[in-house]
């Protein structure tokens, strides 16, 4: 009997860790995520999957760690003042929003309900928003209202992508209208600068139509000074744009959990 009953014990306790050993690993991916250590959140995330690769749950919450911690990285990657490192960090943490942007899309095909596709398609809003993909987050912001019209998040997200947008537009018309300024100017500093050799070689007797000529060129030598001092302050703005573009924190609405 005692053996019988050994003999069921062995057979049965592996079953039974089996059936729970995935959400154990799921349990601590959560606790970790809320502790804010996403690195150890995704690596029990993996864990879980590892064990079923079917676990909706675990793909999804990896994915939601995987924003936070490129946030994160985006953060402390700000801070850094060797520029290499900072280069580095800001790849980075560019990559891992790519990464669960791209598995929240695949989320969203396979999500057997609309509750769960609008999750999974608010959550990639965030993730490319978060990446500087603007466009890319208001495609999935307009999903996730198709599938459900009365999300406000995903609304309230949306305006805020759009806004950006069109501040971003704004900015780069801005941008071409003073290019398109300073070539002018670059060819009236050009004219300018035949004018005055034509002049030197000139004797006292030029005519009227000639004096005319040079009057606006004094003028536009005054504007090519507070042009190229614009054109310093420019380059110095795209940089700061190239640098802040992908790790720029959005006041966006945090991640819908599963």
């Amino acid at each position: 009997m005692k053996t019988a009953i050994a003999l069921f014990f062995t057979l049965a306790l592996p079953l039974i860790s089996a059936a729970q050993m995935e959400k154990l690993q799921l349990d601590k991916g959560n606790k970790a995520y809320r502790d804010s250590a996403f690195d150890k959140a995704m690596e029990d995330y993996d864990a879980a999957l590892e064990r079923d690769g079917d676990l909706a749950a675990a793909r999804f919450n990896r994915a939601n760690a995987m924003v936070r911690r490129s946030a994160k990285m985006a953060a402390e990657a700000a801070k850094m003042e060797d520029d290499s490192l900072r280069t580095a960090a800001i790849e980075a943490a560019a990559s891992m929003t790519k990464k669960a942007a791209s598995d929240f899309e695949s989320i969203a095909k396979l999500s057997q309900t609309d509750e769960d596709r609008n999750k999974a398609r608010f959550n990639q809003g965030n993730a490319h928003l978060l990446g500087g993909e603007i466009d890319e987050s208001i495609k999935a912001y307009k999903e996730a209202l198709r599938i459900d019209p009365k999300d406000e998040a995903a609304r309230y997200n949306l305006a805020y992508a759009q806004s950006l947008k069109q501040k971003q537009e704004e900015q780069q018309q801005e941008q071409d209208q003073e290019q398109d300024q300073d070539q002018d100017q670059d060819q009236d500093g050009e004219q300018q600068e035949q004018d005055e050799q034509n002049q030197d070689n000139q004797n006292n007797d030029q005519n009227q139509d000639q004096q005319e000529q040079q009057q606006p060129d004094q003028l536009t030598q005054e504007e090519a000074e507070k042009m190229l001092e614009a054109m310093m302050q420019r380059e110095k703005d795209l940089q700061e744009q190239v640098d802040k573009k992908r790790h720029k924190a959005t006041r966006s609405n945090i991640e819908k959990d599963w």
